[in-house]
């Protein structure tokens, strides 16, 4: 039944590009984050001018006070607004992408338990950092005793401090070889994507070292985010006059830069070990145009007396001999009368049973059957109903030594009901406005299957501009036209080319695809 459903139509699944910048994440991504670090880290730098370890603030006045307080509070507003385009790409990519780990991956207990508790002291922190966000916005609607208390609470000894959780979320990436795995976290999350099949990890939207990525990213994020509630408190309390503080965040900021770099440097060797490959999942409803294209009548099954297969009308060979042959005429106006011929190649010829039922497909399907059954119960195609009545076929005995019997064979039919045409012109990107290939899909146009590129700006790290993603229309003609010519501008299929063969295009690096998109024929 699947075999014959092959005969009848062949079905090319289009490929769609995930319409997301995350979609095209490379090593050198993990830059963005250390360059926003860096930034960050100059910008606390400067914020500890404000409470100079010189100035006794116990003896300051308290209008000074509260000015210094105000433009303390201001400076940690620009910080902490630095991070807002990193931060949002982490909330809506990052967590989600962990979330949907424990629910695709096999199981993997250590892998499963570490996830749950990076959730848990992300949540933590997340809590911390916005309650941190309200005191510096709104300072003066909250009592120095409750901003005292916060940052007492930030950089406490406590194991749930954020001085302590950064840490431990520190020791999910880089463990210290003696918990229950020497793996880290990325580590451990490469492993196991590496055995995930493609249905499984369709579900991610996502490639597996971009999903790896963005698991670095929350983390480094989250870091930073910590880092910065930390040197916040330690001003906080020198400027409320409870002690200096100089060495221990001179301590806190060397912590971080070396976790920072720790992590960075872990994140890129699992990251090089990662596919880059995207799956999509099939959809629930294929939609003809939408999520598949069609090549039709290209080989079709096709029924014919031995008779009719030569050019003497004799049935003295068997429907296997006849291996490449056309219809030579209609014997006495039998069956074959009543179906519409085939004006082509006939081809691989088998012989399934003497007698069968034939339900003819209603013409403007494109089918020439809708099922056959044979009288010793095989069925070919779907059986479901005739609409249009089922016809009863047999082949016969001539004088009583030849059997001529009806052979089931493949017909190869050029004409206008067969779509079996593929553009061989390329398809190029806009490189005049630095736009580079970022996805590709058929398309049928004039009867003519396009390989359609989708294009975007490509920015400084290897960002593609989202506002920018476009398909490219494929050129708009037609096989009929003038000095339009079969293996110059497209390739004909047929019985003897009619193999498709996709590779996959890597640039190399330092490089990305920004050229043409080019079919061949052999």
């Amino acid at each position: 039944m699947a075999n014959a459903r092959q005969l009848f139509l062949i079905v090319f699944l289009l490929v769609y590009c995930q319409n997301d910048t995350t979609a095209l994440i490379t090593i050198s991504g993990v830059l963005d984050v250390l360059k926003v670090a860096k930034d960050v880290t100059v910008a606390l730098g400067k914020a500890w001018d404000l409470v100079d370890q010189n100035i006794d603030f116990t003896e300051v006045p308290i209008p000074i006070l509260h000015k210094t307080e105000r433009k303390l509070f201001g400076k940690i507003e620009r910080i902490n607004s630095r991070l807002d385009d990193l931060a949002y790409r982490v909330d809506s990519i990052g967590t989600q992408s962990m979330t949907t780990i424990l629910h695709t991956l096999p199981e993997r207990v250590r892998l499963e338990l570490r996830l749950n508790d990076l959730l848990d002291y992300l949540t933590r922190m997340e809590a911390n950092h916005r309650r941190m966000l309200k005191y510096s916005t709104a300072e003066k609607e909250y009592e120095r005793l409750t901003l005292e208390d916060f940052a007492r609470s930030v950089i406490s000894h406590d194991p749930s401090s954020v001085l302590n959780l950064v840490e431990r979320i520190h020791a999910f990436v880089a463990p210290n070889r003696r918990g229950i795995t020497n793996n880290g976290l990325l580590e451990l999350l490469a492993n196991a994507m590496q055995e995930v099949e493609g249905d499984m990890m369709c579900s991610t939207k996502q490639s597996p070292q971009q999903v790896l990525y963005n698991l670095y990213e929350a983390i480094a994020t989250t870091e930073l985010k910590g880092q910065i509630m930390v040197q916040f408190s330690y001003m906080m309390l020198r400027l409320y006059g409870k002690g200096n503080f100089t060495k221990e965040a001179e301590h806190s900021q060397e912590r971080y830069q070396e976790r920072n770099n720790n992590a960075a440097n872990i994140a890129r060797s699992a990251m090089q070990k990662m596919s880059r490959e995207l799956w999509k999942c099939d959809p629930k409803k294929h939609i003809k145009g939408e999520t598949y294209e069609e090549i039709t009548n290209l080989l079709q099954g096709y029924v014919q007396n031995e008779v009719d297969l030569n050019p003497d009308g004799t049935c003295r060979e068997n429907c296997a001999e006849y291996t490449f042959t056309k219809s030579h005429g209609c014997y006495q106006n039998l069956y074959c009368r009543q179906q519409r011929s085939c004006s082509g190649k006939i081809i691989d010829c088998q012989f399934f049973d003497s007698d069968m039922w034939i339900c003819n497909a209603n013409p403007l399907s494109g089918r020439r059957y809708e099922y056959i059954e044979y009288e010793n119960g095989r069925v070919l195609g779907r059986k479901q109903g005739c609409s249009r009545g089922t016809t009863k076929v047999d082949s016969w005995w001539r004088w009583l030594f030849w059997h001529c019997s009806y052979c089931f064979c493949l017909c190869d039919e050029q004409g206008p009901m067969s779509d079996r045409y593929f553009n061989m012109r390329s398809s190029i990107s806009d490189i005049d406005n630095n736009k580079v290939v970022t996805g590709l899909r058929f398309v049928k146009h004039n009867r003519i299957i396009h390989l359609q590129i989708q294009q975007g700006e490509l920015l400084p790290r290897m960002i593609i501009n989202a506002s920018t993603l476009e398909w490219k229309p494929v050129e708009d003609y037609k096989i009929t036209d003038r000095k339009i010519f079969n293996g110059q501008d497209y390739h004909t299929m047929s019985w003897e080319k009619r193999r498709v063969d996709l590779d996959d295009l890597e640039a190399d690096e330092g490089h990305v695809l920004t050229g043409s998109i080019d079919i061949y024929q052999s």
